[in-house]
């Protein structure tokens, strides 16, 4: 790892000494920026651009000249409805964005998802978005529906975010909206050469290349590369990714195409959770820290321990043992809305900000490959594309710590346990002086999780323009298009638990592995005022393997039904148009499509070693476990008044199907998400400034909604039916309910160019959703029942449902039931968690174009991400009005130079400073009446040096 810093450290200092030098001999060139020397074709050579290629050559600084998002056809984005959003590589550049994390950030009613407080998403995936207050935002890349690979954007020419359901796009998925990637093409025309190099805050060395070329008349290849080597300001948290991109262009016929691109990386990240460690020692320390002098004894802010818990502290003397019959810390409540998820524990003299109890063994390791095949043929106005894209990752995670018991705790313990081990010895130095006592330390199990994935696509699509206005300017212009794909999809997912895998047989140990009693846990005692790194979090337990310790043995083993093999198929036909009328003032665009979809499951009987009690893997079942189909519309139309003025309007809908049942075992169906959008656009000065306000309403029903409520609710209902004697009307245990969201705003945009030198992007949105239509299904349930249920309301209770007291009664389990349900429709009209109200968006720059020689070509610039108020949780003395946490802003500035280095070489040396101001308040994610119990930090002010060469 030195020896890559090394060389990139010279590299980048040779990069800025030449430049240095240069500059004081060498006058600064006039402003390139807007060139795209990819998109450059040979003198006389013409070039008919494909119905299903957006070039970069005609974006314009922030602005972009044309999508595909709207139609699948190369469109003029003032003559699209549908609400779309570019980032052209201009923009990605001047904001410093390396990955899509960074440039989401900036996105109108969008941004970095971090509603699953397990803190599980970035180990499950790179990126997660929302996109206007809806989560799991849809991905595609080159239209493709991406499901593998990194969130690096080094090969990326522009991101499209297109907000709300657009079945265009997708017919299944979120109905916020997709976020597509656009991936560097190998083009005819001028030469590419360019290195990259970055260096900047926590170690951060970046090199990238982007080098392409024009081999004959007939090919065209270009490579691009990333390595990046990244700590952070959070201990032991790192990245190390490697990647490259393969792109080529045949053209064996003037009107044939032929396209292959390949990427192939790896990424390995050591991560830190998303938020702050649980506290299980707050009420331990207000009692003064208590010592229990015999280890029996409960104090202040203890409680006893009985389980038989096999815990190792590789850094300790005694191996595993077993601690039973000790005190233990206990937890800080209230939890807030989430029962899981500990309250954050907050004293920074004890768990430093920059603390990560996960420690150096919480890592993520991902190799993955994606490439595609284009096949286009155009024959006059008709243009047909045959495509395919393979995608496949293989991902590994560890996990020290579980996320619900990732709790900093105490040791109030004065002594070494005395407990019996699996071999029925004492533990070494057992019942003397506990050297430990009156630390801190965190523990857990920990596990192994996989996840493998492939998918195939194929895609048939075909395009025709068809001009009437040669018979009657009344029947205007055409473009159409139809589209047939294929989507298949294998994966599995798969999780191990480390346990004693050489237990005695006993009955305290018996030889089912999966028994508590033989689940390893690991402890590491923390001490953050020593300069050793080893005890600032838990310890990496691939270092320390338990082979014969105080006759225990570990291994990994799977110790719940967690292997989960699926595969998928989608099928999906799609016709699109879009006609021009009256000299082209109104476009009108709209598409039919119909995806079927079959998904098959694993089997739901569970399979167990008969000794060991392991769970093994399951295989899929032969027929599939769900079925189904939807049709999906989009209709919009902008209608241009003036040159200046133009009016849209767009409707869509979309649907994502999903296998649960409700409370009659009915299949739910799927979810139905609709959008409806108006606005007007303004293109002011030949289009150097474009304003642009929308209005609108999206909807997400029949979404099913799990909720701790809804076990217990099903239990009182089933101890009815059992009081009853009904057995043939006991709830499935699996049957669940849905609910609605309803989410309304405002976006407004603005993109302008006032001069060549002058560059500005802003964006606002507001955001109203709210949640209906809660558990209907069971509602309408426990009415249709009431009248039977309460002709019986005498009948004792035959089944523990979970209620205290004697002699209950159908009386009780139906007062349980009414309660229960009214607890859940608390929740109905709420604003979903994490939702922000407000947010704004701004980035400008400014490059002199005059003056004295170290001023021409400078630019500066900057930018601020303003976000409002915060959904953080519920009042149960408000009657469920929302919790707000507070907003903040973060402000980033980027200065950059480009330097002439002879004739034919130019650097562009460029420094970014995010978050300049130091912004470092938290950022509560869950709370209560009581106050606040989960929250983040912001990542402190961090820069970046990058030095770009074009030779």
């Amino acid at each position: 790892m030195n020896s890559h810093r090394s060389l990139l450290a010279v590299l980048a200092a040779w990069l800025l000494t030449s430049t240095a030098a240069e500059a004081q001999t060498s006058g600064a060139p006039k402003p390139t920026r807007a060139e795209d020397p990819s998109n450059s074709t040979t003198p006389g050579e013409i070039v008919s651009l494909s119905p299903f290629e957006v070039s970069a050559a005609a974006d314009k600084g922030y602005a972009a000249a044309s999508t595909l998002a709207g139609s699948r056809m190369n469109t003029e984005l003032r003559n699209t409805a549908a609400a779309i959003s570019v980032f052209t590589k201009d923009f990605l550049r001047d904001i410093g964005a390396n990955s899509l994390n960074d440039a989401v950030a900036y996105s109108l009613n969008g941004g970095e998802e971090f509603t699953v407080l397990t803190g599980l998403g970035p180990r499950n995936a790179n990126v997660n978005v929302q996109l206007r207050g809806f989560i799991g935002a849809t991905l595609t890349r080159n239209f493709f529906p991406l499901g593998a690979g990194g969130a690096d954007i080094y090969n990326t020419e522009r991101l499209d975010f297109s907000r709300g359901p657009n079945s265009i796009l997708f017919g299944t998925g979120s109905p916020g909206g997709v976020l597509n990637t656009t991936t560097k093409r190998a083009r005819f025309g001028k030469a590419i050469r360019e290195l990259g190099l970055r260096v900047g805050s926590w170690d951060d060395f970046r090199a990238t290349v982007d080098v392409g070329q024009q081999v004959s008349d007939k090919v065209a290849v270009r490579i691009n590369g990333v390595r990046q080597q990244k700590r952070s300001w959070r201990d032991f948290e790192n990245q190390n990714r490697t990647a490259g991109a393969f792109a080529a262009t045949y053209r064996p016929f003037r009107h044939t195409e032929v396209r292959v691109d390949a990427e192939f990386g790896k990424g390995y990240q050591v991560l830190a959770n998303p938020f702050r460690t649980g506290d299980k020692v707050s009420a331990w320390l207000a009692a003064g820290k208590p010592i229990s002098p015999n280890n029996t004894t409960v104090v202040g802010g203890t409680q006893a321990s009985a389980p038989n818990t096999l815990s190792y502290d590789p850094y300790g003397i005694t191996g595993p043992t077993v601690w039973r019959t000790v005190q233990q810390t206990t937890l800080a409540l209230p939890v807030g809305s989430n029962s899981l998820i500990r309250r954050s524990f907050t004293d920074e003299s004890v768990l430093p900000r920059a603390s990560n109890v996960f420690g150096p063994g919480s890592w993520v390791n991902y190799p993955y490959h994606n490439y595609s095949a284009f096949l286009e043929q155009r024959w006059g106005k008709l243009t047909a594309e045959l495509a395919y894209n393979r995608q496949v990752e293989h991902r590994t995670y560890i996990q020290p710590l579980i996320f619900n018991v990732a709790n900093l705790q105490g040791d109030p313990n004065a002594l070494l346990p005395s407990w019996p081990l699996p071999n029925g010895q004492l533990a070494p130095n057992s019942g003397r002086p506990n050297p430990n006592v009156g630390r801190f330390f965190v523990e857990s199990s920990n596990a192994i999780a996989w996840r493998d994935a492939t998918v195939d696509n194929y895609r048939a699509t075909v395009a025709s323009e068809l001009d009437l206005r040669k018979y009657s300017a009344w029947l205007g212009s055409h473009r159409l298009a139809g589209l047939a794909s294929r989507s298949e999809g294998t994966s599995f997912t798969d999780t191990l638990t480390e346990v004693n895998v050489t237990p005695p047989g006993t009955a305290t140990y018996p030889l089912d592995v999966t028994h508590a009693n033989n689940v390893i846990l690991r402890r590491t005692y923390l001490d953050f005022t020593n300069p050793d790194s080893r005890w600032h979090g838990q310890h990496d337990p691939a270092l320390f393997p338990i082979n014969n310790l105080n006759g225990v043995t570990s291994g990994y083993r799977r110790t719940s039904n967690a292997h989960v093999p699926a595969s998928s198929r989608t099928d999906t036909r799609m016709v699109a148009s879009q006609s021009s009328w009256w000299q082209d003032r109104v476009y009108v665009t709209a598409g039919l499509r119909r995806d079927e979809l079959e998904t098959y499951g694993p089997g739901t009987v569970i399979l167990r070693a008969p000794v060991t009690g392991e769970f093994l893997r399951r295989s899929l079942l032969p027929t599939p476990s769900l079925v189904a189909a939807g049709t999906t519309q989009t209709a919009g139309g902008v209608f241009h008044a003036f040159r200046w003025l133009s009016l849209i309007y767009n409707r869509a809908n979309n649907f994502v199907p999903q296998t649960a049942l409700d409370v009659y075992g009915q299949p739910i169906g799927a979810v139905d998400g609709k959008g409806e959008d108006t606005g007007i656009r303004l293109t002011l000065w030949d289009g150097k400034v474009n304003l642009t306000v929308m209005h609108y309403e999206t909807t997400r029903e029949n979404q099913v909604l799990n909720i701790a409520n809804n076990l217990p609710l099903r239990n009182y209902m089933n101890g009815i039916w059992d009081a009853l004697g009904r057995p043939e009307s006991v709830i499935n245990q699996q049957s669940n309910d849905t609910v609605s969201n309803a989410g309304k705003g405002w976006e407004v945009e603005l993109i302008a160019n006032p001069t060549r030198q002058w560059r500005l992007s802003a964006n606002y949105s507001q955001t109203n959703i709210n949640q209906t239509d809660t558990f209907l299904r069971t509602g309408a349930y426990i009415e249709a029942n009431r009248a039977l249920w309460t002709q019986n309301l005498s009948r004792p209770l035959v089944t523990n449902i979970g209620i205290g007291g004697s002699n209950l009664t159908v009386r009780d389990a139906l007062a349980a039931v009414d309660s229960t349900y009214a607890a859940i429709r608390q929740s109905e009209g709420t604003v979903p968690l994490q939702n922000i109200k407000h947010a704004a968006n701004v980035f400008s720059t400014y490059t002199f174009a005059a003056g004295p020689n170290w001023l021409r070509g400078l630019m500066i610039g900057g930018g601020a991400n303003s976000r409002g108020q915060s959904v953080a949780g519920y009042s149960t003395l408000r009657n469920g009005a929302p919790i707000f946490a507070p907003g903040y802003t973060l402000v980033n500035v980027v200065a950059s130079r480009t330097f002439r280095l002879g004739q034919q070489r130019t650097v562009q040396v460029q420094l970014n400073v995010n978050n300049l101001l130091e912004n470092d308040q938290r950022l509560f994610l869950d709370g209560d009446d009581s106050g606040f119990h989960i929250y983040r930090f912001q990542q402190p002010r961090s820069w970046g040096l990058s030095a770009t060469l074009n030779y």
